[in-house]
Formats: C-alpha cells, structure tokens, sequence
C-alpha cells in the first residue's frame, strides 16, 4: 500500500511537470495568489526549497494577457461573519469583477431592511429567528446545508421583529400591543400613541401621500446606492466614458437627481410626478 500510494503522488507530479515550461534544470509555474498572502507564501517556497528558486511577483495591470482581456484576474471575497452569509445571492447573479465594488455589504443592509419592512410581525419574525437558530445550531430536520444561509435568517428575523414592535403587529393582531405601546410611548416622549411607526395607508389621503412617499424615498436611496457603485466601477476600470455618458453613469444619476429636485420643489400636490416622468420615455 505504501509502495502504490508513493508512485500515485510520483505519478501526479511528473503528469503536472509534463505541463510547465522548462529547462534541463529548472521548471517555471505561475498563477494568482491573494495580495495580502503574497509575501508568506514566497517566504514559504524560499525556506523549502532553501532559496533554490526565484520568485516574481507582478500586479494585474503589469500581466499582458489581463491588458488585452485574455484572462480574468480570479477573485476572492473576504470572510465577513454576517455579510459573506449574502454571498450566495449575489454569485447568483455573477461575481464582483476584481477591483470593483463588492456589492455584498449594501446587498445585506437593504436585503434585511426591506424585508423587515415587509415582514414586519413579532409573531412571524420570532419563527423566522428561532428556525434561523436551529438551523444554525444544526436542530431538527434541516439539511446542513442550509447552514450558510442561518445568519440571514436571523437578520431577517431580528428585522422583523423590531418592525413588528414598531407597528404593533402580532400574528397580524394590530391590538395586542397597544397597551404596551402607550405605556412605553407616554414615559418616552409624554404622549401616548397606538403604534410608534404606521406603514400602510389611512384615514384619508395624507396618509397615502405620507406612505408612497415613503416607499419612493426608500426607492431613491436604493437606486442612488446602485448608481454610485457602478460610477464607482467604472471609474477604477478606466472606462470614463462609461462611467459619465452610460445609463447608469453620472449622467443618468445626475438626472435622476434633478426629477426628484424638480418634484421636491414642486411640493406634495405632485407626488405623482416621478412616476409619470420616468415611467413614460
């Protein structure tokens, strides 16, 4: 067993040397590392070979073949112990681009609001945490792997109950917190109220002009946060063309900017305006 288990690591590193560029003396490899990794790794090979080798080290822009747009410069997203949990649905979409801006913290922040938002219930946002937690802590007849997604669930879960304690929603039972409520509204600010925080719309059409302006600022500040990292990318791509002129460069951003200007200073009685605007090119 010895004896095979020799010549297949044997067998493996003459197949990878048939591969490298070569001398009679000597084999050339190369390959992408993690800049922050660069150093230790060279001082590795260094020790072990005992200084029989040379090592190079070139950045990106310095590669011919990622100049001309042959190769693709490899990307490794930092461990972040909530927010690499919303890896995974941004690599749905494809991954950041080296250099770029990783849109994975912006992705958790808004993720988690507007499903608080949404979801805003103590009853259901308990459920979701204490699923979240099981999972996490590998109870009950949860596959593992859904582990990797336990933190967002407990975002969300977490989220959803201080939106459900702000609009005193239980189980959809808007009444039962509403002593709680006043209590805790009349020793904090001296006069008491049935919900600290009201989303949906009524008694009359203020308060639908309140809520749709309230879910188009929101709206404003998610696009204003797209817009932003993609002139961001653009720019550390070089590409400043793109980046001013394209519909998602500083143009469009300037004129997104204008029409909501435009509509403030028109004032409420145009509250529609944005969408008329935009909606019909």
């Amino acid at each position: 067993a010895r004896i095979a288990s020799s010549y297949a690591a044997a067998s493996c590193i003459e197949e990878a040397k048939e591969g490298l560029e070569s001398s009679d003396r000597a084999y050339a490899l190369e390959g992408w590392v993690p800049r922050d990794r660069a150093r230790g790794l060279s001082d590795e090979l260094s020790a072990r070979f005992a200084g029989r080798m040379a090592i190079r080290s070139l950045e990106p822009r310095e590669v011919e073949a990622v100049r001309s747009g042959q190769e693709e410069v490899p990307v490794l997203l930092k461990r972040r112990p909530l927010v690499s949990s919303f890896e995974r649905m941004v690599l749905s979409f494809g991954v950041p681009a080296y250099g770029s801006v990783d849109p994975t913290p912006f992705v958790c922040v808004f993720f988690t609001l507007l499903f608080s938002i949404m979801f805003g219930d103590v009853g259901q946002g308990a459920l979701i945490l204490a699923g979240a937690l099981a999972i996490r802590r590998g109870l009950g007849p949860f596959p593992r792997a859904w582990k990797p997604f336990a933190p967002i669930g407990i975002a969300a879960g977490i989220g959803s109950i201080i939106m459900g304690l702000l609009t005193g929603s239980v189980f959809t039972f808007e009444n039962l917190l509403v002593p709680a409520t006043r209590a805790a509204s009349g020793a904090l600010f001296g006069t008491e109220v049935d919900r600290f925080l009201v989303l949906m719309p009524e008694n009359g059409p203020e308060r639908t002009v309140a809520f749709f302006g309230f879910t188009i600022a929101l709206g404003v500040v998610v696009n204003s946060s797209g817009l932003s990292i993609n002139i961001v990318n653009k720019l550390r791509k070089g590409d400043v063309a793109e980046a001013v002129f394209s519909k998602t460069g500083i143009a469009s951003f300037a004129l997104f900017w204008f029409i909501r200007a435009m509509v403030r200073m028109a004032g409420a009685s145009v509250v529609w305006g944005p969408w008329s605007v935009v909606g019909h090119p």
